[in-house]
């Protein structure tokens, strides 16, 4: 497979005298099954030389290259460029949304290290945090990844990394440890949540944690304009008006926009859709809610139901995976993202002519809860449609509700006067 994508014996030859030519023709396999072309591959080959010849040059074993070493050589390709490195994400230049980490997958199958075979298992005191995440708070992934990060770094600011208790630590350790954060420009409600959901768990396993939970402090977080997000009928009706329904993708951004208007999902939760979440016989469709990791039941409405029907039928690609919706390009076999979604609908609706403030995907999120509060339906019943864990989320919509405000206004003093003069 190597000599599909390189015509060069000499560009070859770099590759089976190199230290991944044990794992190459396995990983140009793994290209040609995901559709990509000859020239991307070749992009692709070409920064997996540059990345093997930086590991030569630093006499680093191919079987021990780790994300770490990975860091540090896109820190070392941005430094000869000139450009500030950024931080390391799936979305990086330098091809390795999916080509590194699919070749260090491809080393560790290849060879195990030695040391991971021999070395008992060393005991991590978050684990059992991590499980009261998941099994006592039910938080959805990314949550429990965030939170855990919070407590390490607090554990290790308290100097109680071996054992994570915070058993006689002082109240001003936690004021310490929020405005060292803060200088550092960390999330703040990521970080007094975390703080929060930590402490709370050491006060649960028996640590005298009451004073330091009190000593937490509060952010003050202003409730977003929603008004200012809610599209008009004419709007709504102008924006999916741009989505044609003729090539594959095109039935497939169909039916992820119907999902956001007429659901009113989130695109995480559009991007999660499970085709065993279609129940076709009940007319119902389950909502993943990778927001809190509680999924619920909504009824399928017929447009949507018959938009999923022609993308399951004639635009999606025969695949093993489960998710509903797919990638047309290379990768062709990974189902899309949540930025994915976000962007193919942020893209119709500026061409559409909708202002930027509107063109989000959240836009028909709200806009189907600012509606439903204006028809008279309970903040109750909104936040069982919306999957909101607290009624606080769900109060925001209440500022779209006109009719209520305009049943609670009362008329001013100068109109009152008036009236009594006459």
């Amino acid at each position: 497979m190597l000599s599909h994508y390189l015509q060069t014996q000499r560009r070859q030859r770099e590759f089976r005298d190199g230290p991944f030519a044990s794992v190459i023709d396995q990983y140009c396999q793994w290209m040609f099954e995901q559709g990509y072309p000859v020239k991307t591959a070749s992009i692709h080959l070409s920064h997996i030389r540059k990345f093997q010849q930086w590991l030569v040059q630093k006499k680093i074993p191919w079987n021990d290259a780790t994300r770490a070493h990975l860091r540090r050589y896109i820190q070392y390709r941005y430094r000869r460029r000139r450009l500030h490195p950024p931080a390391f994400k799936k979305s990086c230049s330098f091809g390795q949304q999916r080509l590194f980490p699919k070749l260090l997958s491809l080393l560790e199958h290849a060879v195990p290290p030695l040391k991971c075979q021999l070395a008992r298992p060393e005991v991590d005191p978050f684990d059992v945090y991590i499980q009261y995440l998941l099994e006592v708070a039910g938080h959805a992934p990314r949550v429990i990844k965030a939170y855990t990060a919070v407590a390490r770094d607090f554990v290790a600011f308290a100097g109680r990394a071996a054992s994570a208790s915070v058993e006689g630590l002082a109240p001003k350790t936690i004021a310490d440890y929020v405005t060292q954060a803060c200088q550092a420009k960390k999330s703040g409600s990521t970080l007094i949540a975390g703080l929060r959901s930590f402490l709370r768990f050491r006060l649960v396993s028996g640590d005298n944690a009451e004073k330091l939970l009190n000593a937490v402090p509060s952010l003050h977080r202003p409730m977003r304009s929603l008004p200012e997000r809610r599209l008009t009928p004419a709007e709504r009706r102008q924006w999916l008006a741009g989505f044609a329904r003729k090539t594959p993708e095109q039935k497939r951004d169909w039916a992820m926009v119907l999902c956001l208007a007429e659901l009113g999902l989130r695109p995480i939760d559009t991007a999660r859709l499970q085709l065993d979440d279609l129940d076709w016989r009940g007319r119902r469709i389950r909502v993943p809610n990778g927001k809190t990791g509680r999924p619920f039941w909504l009824p399928l409405p017929r447009r949507l139901g018959a938009a999923l029907a022609d993308y399951l039928c004639h635009g999606r690609p025969h695949s093993h995976r489960r998710e509903v919706f797919l990638r047309t390009w290379a990768p062709n076999q990974e189902p899309v993202t949540s930025p994915f979604v976000s962007r193919r609908v942020k893209g119709v609706a500026l061409a559409q002519g909708l202002p930027p403030r509107k063109a989000i995907a959240y836009a028909f999120r709200h806009t189907l809860a600012s509606h439903m509060r204006s028809g008279g339906v309970t903040l109750k019943n909104i936040a069982d449609v919306m999957g909101h864990a607290s009624l606080d989320s769900t109060a925001g919509y209440a500022k779209a509700n006109l009719r209520e405000l305009a049943a609670v206004a009362h008329p001013w003093p100068e109109a009152l006067s008036c009236g009594t003069h006459r």
